[in-house]
């Protein structure tokens, strides 16, 4: 083999073994936004003896439903103490708490067609408890997955699942949210109705409906001392083995 057809031979293996370890080596592309939302649509597949709400709405035409806690799913915490109901169920079982600013949001269909679930864009103001795995930024922008929500079906009609346990955000609202890691879209999601308050003022007001049909009791905070009680059991709960 001459010289020439040597280095020509040399420079293309090269190029193929620089291809084959560019493509070992690069990371694995993050969900699109459908498939974002198709996969957080698995959290909410829960069967509720409604059958699918889009037959439902076909048949019925425009629907609401309004989903009350079983007593079964109400808080097992009987100590109405402020830093037991939030602190230790929800700070410890949180993968992230932040202080976010609400965006846009969308309604969907849950996989079964028996829920409906709201992704919202929330900007990160301030990071309470980091999550280990997939720490955030300031700055940043987070998809939450939250129960409830409206939608609009194909041939006309209006879907309204109302929880009283996770009301609409507003755009443009100051949130405390205790989240959730979904690995699978490396987004989020609010996994319990009591890890949700409202930014007003010097107050953070739980989100948790005052309807009396939630029997679950209601918490509210000066929001400074909210944010500290969470660094501080968040850090505490690091330390636990």
């Amino acid at each position: 083999m001459s010289h020439r057809k040597l280095i020509t031979v040399m420079i293309v293996l090269s190029a193929f073994a620089l291809g084959t370890w560019a493509q070992s080596t690069s990371p694995t592309p993050k969900p699109t936004a459908p498939d974002v939302h198709k996969m957080h649509g698995k959290l909410f597949d829960q069967r509720t003896g409604r059958g699918s709400l889009l037959a439902r709405a076909t048949r019925e035409g425009d629907l609401r439903v309004t989903i009350f806690p079983e007593v079964g799913l109400l808080s097992a915490n009987a100590n109405p103490s402020p830093d037991l109901a939030f602190v230790q169920s929800i700070t410890c079982g949180a993968d992230a708490v932040v202080i976010g600013v609400q965006g846009s949001s969308q309604s969907f269909l849950s996989e079964n067609q028996e829920w409906i679930f709201t992704d919202n864009s929330v900007s990160v103001r301030e990071i309470l408890k980091d999550n280990a795995v997939h720490p955030l930024a300031l700055g940043s922008t987070i998809i939450v997955a939250r129960s409830g929500g409206s939608i609009d079906t194909p041939d006309g009609h209006n879907i309204v699942v109302a929880d009283p346990g996770y009301p609409q955000l507003h755009l443009g609202g100051t949130y405390v949210l205790a989240l959730r890691y979904v690995p699978s879209t490396g987004q989020y999601w609010q996994f319990d109705h009591r890890g949700g308050f409202r930014i007003d003022g010097k107050q953070a007001l739980s989100l948790i409906s005052k309807d009396k049909h939630t029997q679950e009791p209601r918490f509210d905070y000066d929001s400074e001392a909210l944010s500290e009680l969470v660094r501080r059991y968040a850090a505490e709960c690091e330390k636990k083995p």
